[in-house]
This record gives structure tokens, C-alpha cells and sequence, in this order.
């Protein structure tokens, strides 16, 4: 239970506390011996896929590869369940994110001075 304060702390922010509300949210937990080793949690768009701004992974684990199995089989029970026929990890290089097809892209901020 020591990944639980760790995942509080660094990860749930207003957005997670807001998402909690919201009718179309969604938490993924892969445990592994009865112990959390990873978590996400997202909100369903107007466009049929689910953003997930916040994957979290416990790193003693990573080389089970929690994140790809949790994805997996969220993506399993997604197809069986719902009609959500997309998955967003949101932005970022991770490795799995790599691995799993994903693309690097920037994001662009504008500072606006008077």
C-alpha cells in the first residue's frame, strides 16, 4: 500500500479530483499479489475514445511491464463493454507509449506580452 500515498501526492491534482464527478470517468488498477502497480484514470470524449492524462506505474514492477498489461487489459474489457473505441495516453516519450505505436509530438506554449 506504500504505492497508494505516492500515487495521491503526484498525481491527484484538481483535474483527478474534477474527473471524479464528471459522468464519463474512468480508473484502470492492475494488481499484481494483491499489491497496486498500476493505475490511470481519464474521462471519455464527445469523439468515442477515452484521454487518460494520468498513467502511474510502480517502478519496482516495471519489469513486468504493469503499464502494457494494464492497457491491455483495459482495452479488453473496453471492447466488451462499452462502445469507447479509443484510447489516449495523453502527451508524453515513455517507452510503452513508444512501444505501443505511439508518436512524439510537441506542445507549443505562447507567452502573450503587452
Amino acid at each position: 500500500m506504500d504505492f497508494i500515498p505516492y500515487i495521491k501526492h503526484r498525481y491527484f491534482s484538481a483535474l483527478v479530483w474534477a474527473m471524479k464527478n464528471i459522468a464519463s470517468h474512468y480508473t484502470f488498477c492492475f494488481f499484481l499479489n494483491n499489491r497496486l502497480v498500476a493505475f490511470m484514470t481519464g474521462f471519455a470524449t464527445n469523439y468515442n475514445e477515452i484521454v487518460f492524462p494520468y498513467v502511474a506505474i510502480d517502478s519496482k514492477y516495471g519489469s513486468y511491464a504493469p503499464g502494457k498489461l494494464m492497457i491491455g487489459e483495459s482495452i479488453k474489457y473496453l471492447q466488451e463493454h462499452t462502445s469507447i473505441r479509443g484510447l489516449d495516453l495523453s502527451r508524453g516519450d515513455e517507452r510503452y507509449k513508444l512501444e505501443m505505436g505511439g508518436v512524439r509530438h510537441y506542445n507549443y506554449r505562447f507567452e502573450i506580452q503587452l
